[in-house]
């Protein structure tokens, strides 16, 4: 890395006569930026700009600290060309104490002998505020025992503010990469949330359901002990229960086929929002075990239908196109093994038709 003694900086200048010198400057400069400009992290920038700037300065010892303004905490980076040159934790702390105190012309940076025989064997120290925008956020210093020539602190004082834009630009980067993970964790946090609100939702309106199906529930089971009491007939005990059903269900019509022993469902007269006419104009329907009609399949094979204009496809399009409803459902009528038919319950799309 860095040497002892003087340095090939120090050689240039109108009053040596080597004009070319301060091209070799320049290009050492471009080549360190360049270096510098392949790291994002803010940690590698600190490491890579300690070692180039210590080449550049031929320095044997370089530090820099950076400020974290949430936290209030502190940063300190420092790399030495040997173990006995390292400083201690104090003098790097005096070192910028002191540089944060001066102005000067050349950057704010400062150099000062260091006369501490606790210290290694350093002549010079130089040391610059990180600034950008006018917000300090640091400091940056080197450290030699062969003292620094003008051109040595000029580099230094160029290259730190390469330093400290660099340095700044990656961590607006790792604060914009914070603040995307933070909105990528809320978001997901709301999701879940939103999620859980719908869960509790539905869990509301499934205890409401399961609330309003036993109030129907019992309305049927009442409904059946006063049929029992009153001796009413069966077409009125029939009506009550059809509409106990439809509560039960939210259906605007419910009807009821019974199976004779024919094999035949006949449609009962006096279905929970069926027109009478509509009865009527009802046929009776072939049912047996061995058949395989959608009527056999839910009277004798357990099969429950349903079918919605809202499903589609739906190879039930033409029952709903004839029944002239929204959507359907069917379901077995059986007491145990005897089975007794089908019942339906439907919504209407069209004034006049059944469900």
């Amino acid at each position: 890395m860095a040497t002892q003694g003087g340095s090939d900086l120090e050689a240039v200048g109108p009053g040596t006569g080597n004009f070319g010198g301060y091209i070799d400057v320049l290009d050492a400069v471009q080549s360190a930026a360049t270096e510098l400009s392949k790291h994002k992290s803010v940690g590698d920038l600190a490491q890579t700009a300690l070692t180039l700037i210590a080449d550049l300065t031929n320095s044997s010892v370089a530090f820099l600290a950076l400020t974290d303004d949430d936290s209030g905490g502190k940063r300190v980076f420092s790399i030495a060309d040997n173990a006995t040159r390292v400083l201690p934790q104090d003098e790097i702390e005096r070192i910028f104490a002191t540089a944060a105190a001066f102005t000067g012309p050349i950057s704010s940076a400062t150099w000062s002998g260091v006369t501490d025989s606790s210290a290694p064997a350093i002549r010079s120290t130089c040391a610059q505020s990180l600034q950008v925008a006018g917000r300090s956020f640091g400091m940056i210093g080197v450290a030699s025992p062969a003292g620094y020539g003008a051109v040595q602190q000029r580099t230094f004082a160029i290259f730190a503010t390469q330093v400290a834009a660099a340095i700044a630009v990656a961590q607006l980067g790792e604060r914009r990469q914070e603040m995307v993970d933070t909105l990528v964790n809320l978001r997901a946090d709301l999701d879940r949330s939103e999620r859980q609100r719908l869960i509790n939702e539905e869990r509301a309106k499934s205890a409401e359901r399961v609330e309003h199906a036993h109030e129907a529930a019992v309305d049927a089971l009442l409904a059946v002990s006063r049929h029992a009491r009153t001796g009413h007939g069966l077409a009125d005990f029939y009506r009550r229960l059809t509409r106990s059903i439809a509560d039960l269900v939210t259906a605007e019509k419910v009807l009821f086929w019974q199976l004779d022993e024919e094999g035949l469902l006949h449609p009962i007269p006096g279905g929970h929002g069926i027109a009478p006419e509509f009865t009527a104009g009802l046929r009776s329907v072939p049912c047996a075990p061995d058949r395989d009609d959608l009527a056999s399949r839910i009277v004798f094979h357990d099969l429950m239908f349903r079918a919605s204009r809202a499903d589609e496809p739906s190879d039930y399009q033409y029952v709903l196109d004839t029944l002239g409803v929204a959507n359907a459902v069917a379901v077995p009528w059986r007491a145990g093994d005897q089975r007794l038919g089908r019942s339906a319950w439907k919504r209407s799309t069209r004034r006049g038709r059944c469900c």
